[in-house]
């Protein structure tokens, strides 16, 4: 009975290994098939031989046992979170790169508005001081040519008080 027992075992476990993931998240690792409700992540075969590993870890008979295939497969994953989070790492520094160049740019385009903003703002404040230089000179030439118009006036009429006095003179002189 006892090598009947140590067969079946040796059978069960030269089938191969099974890593199962049940529906709530837990994980067994067995030499039975997994259950019809559960996710199969790892089937390995059981091998008399060594297998082609880059593991250097453990001795030669941990290879060939169930437990040292567990090991194997632990570490291969492990490896492969390690990858994950690495890849998971240099995305996150990208998207973080790209974002403080999409900040720099937001940046810039906002400086460059606000000096086109101050350009536009100067520009406006120079046209609306040379508008009221061109008013005062508009109005200063206005004054001066009223002036002008005044010292005609004024110059004509003393002329024609000196004509009229010169006549005046001239009729009291006539008999």
């Amino acid at each position: 009975m006892l090598i009947v027992c140590f067969a079946a075992v040796t059978g069960a476990a030269a089938d191969g290994i099974y890593k199962c993931t049940e529906a709530d998240g837990s994980m067994t690792i067995s030499n039975i098939a997994c259950p019809a409700d559960s996710v199969t992540r790892e089937y390995r075969e059981y091998r008399d031989e060594p297998a082609a590993s880059s593991d250097t870890h453990g001795s030669a008979d941990d290879r060939y046992s169930i437990m040292g295939q567990v090991r194997q497969i632990e570490q291969r994953e492990q490896a492969q979170r390690q990858a994950r989070q690495a890849q998971q790492e240099r995305e996150a520094a990208e998207t973080a790169k790209s974002e403080q160049v999409a900040r720099e740019a937001a940046a810039q385009r906002a400086q460059a508005q606000a000096q086109a903003q101050a350009q536009a703002q100067a520009q406006a404040q120079a046209q609306a001081q040379q508008y009221q230089q061109n008013a005062r000179q508009e109005e200063l030439r206005r004054h001066e040519e009223d002036l002008r118009r005044r010292e005609y006036e004024l110059r004509r009429h003393e002329e024609e008080e000196r004509a009229r006095g010169s006549m005046g003179s001239v009729r009291g002189k006539i008999p």
